[in-house]
């Protein structure tokens, strides 16, 4: 019986998989009839995505972000692709959007990235609207990676919108230039550990084995002609056994490991808390920060993460090779 429900299942994604995407080969017109519709609803905000080409100046209301999907206490590629679903639907209902989630009376989004239309927030002839709950349900998936339409349309989405802040860009090319000094060619390998390996998050990819990336390394680092690897991962133990298979080639950045996380037999890797000030904003940087610097790799190889997708997400297909496992979900 379970054979069969994971049977019917997977045709069921398929069969609303192929709809969704011949959807988007109709005009935008078209589609616009039979709006309420879910796979509609995708189709036109997709087909607007990738014809956008800026703010109309006839848009004369700002639409001031609340919320999203979920309670968001941190920053993470969660936050980072609801958000941008919901200043693509703002966008087109004929909204400037302005993201104001805020945790502890943090913006979220301003931690670490500047307003997407910050030129339009001094204008007073604008309106601001609060009270409309605008919610996207249009975000990339783990599959977007491997369907080329998809990432060229998030490699756009990535780069017309999420610009970082000054003073997350000052600490982030300063770790870029010791990362990348003297022209070496780097191979970014992302892998990994504590909650998304001992809760295995139903839906999501399962992850490779040490042993499976390793592999797959030490060919393309010869074949490639990397010089160094730079490793995102938050446990020191991973560290560890990368330095052991590849004595004096492994590049980080600075970052707090996240190993206690088994010691203190936490849930979610959240619950770590390292006891300095302003211990969520270098959380999220240390991690923000390590995405961006895998983005600016000649290569990727990993396993599928909302990290490593927004890597790639960022790189805007310029990387020479990539590869991140596809070895199915957790079920």
């Amino acid at each position: 019986m379970k054979i069969l429900k994971r049977f019917l299942r997977k045709v069921l994604e398929y069969v609303l998989e192929v709809i969704e995407h011949s959807l988007r080969f109709l005009p935008l017109s078209l589609l616009q009839i039979f709006q309420g519709v879910s796979l509609v609803d995708k189709a036109c905000l997709y087909k607007f995505a990738i014809d956008f080409k800026g703010v109309d100046d006839v848009n004369k209301k700002l639409y001031i972000c609340t919320k999203g999907a979920y309670e968001y206490d941190f920053f993470n590629m969660c936050f980072l692709n609801n958000m941008l679903g919901i200043v693509l639907l703002s966008l087109y209902k004929g909204y400037i959007p302005v993201i104001n989630v805020r945790y502890a009376d943090l913006n979220i989004w301003d931690m670490f990235l500047k307003q997407p239309f910050s030129n339009y927030l001094d204008q007073s002839s604008y309106l601001a609207v609060e009270n409309e709950n605008i919610q996207s349900f249009f975000s990339p998936s783990f599959k977007s990676i491997y369907n080329k339409n998809d990432l060229k349309l998030w490699c756009k989405i990535y780069d017309n919108f999420v610009k970082l802040n000054d003073e997350t860009s000052t600490y982030i090319e300063r770790e870029c230039q010791e990362v990348f000094r003297d022209g070496r060619r780097v191979m970014g390998v992302l892998c990994r550990g504590t909650d998304y390996v001992t809760l295995r998050p139903l839906g999501h990819p399962i992850q490779p084995t040490l042993e499976q990336v390793f592999s797959l390394l030490k060919v393309k680092m010869k074949e490639l002609r990397m010089d160094y690897i730079y490793l995102a991962t938050e446990e020191k133990k991973i560290e560890e056994r990368f330095k052991q298979e590849f004595s004096g080639k492994i590049l980080i950045n600075k970052r707090s490991y996240y190993d206690n996380y088994y010691e203190n037999k936490c849930t979610y890797i959240r619950e770590v808390n390292f006891e300095r000030e302003n211990d969520s904003y270098y959380k999220g940087l240390e991690y923000f920060s390590s995405i961006v610097i895998l983005s600016r790799c000649q290569a990727l190889i990993g396993g599928n993460t909302g990290g490593s997708c927004a890597a790639m997400f960022m790189n805007n297909m310029k990387y020479e090779y990539t590869h991140l496992f596809d070895l199915g979900c957790y079920r």
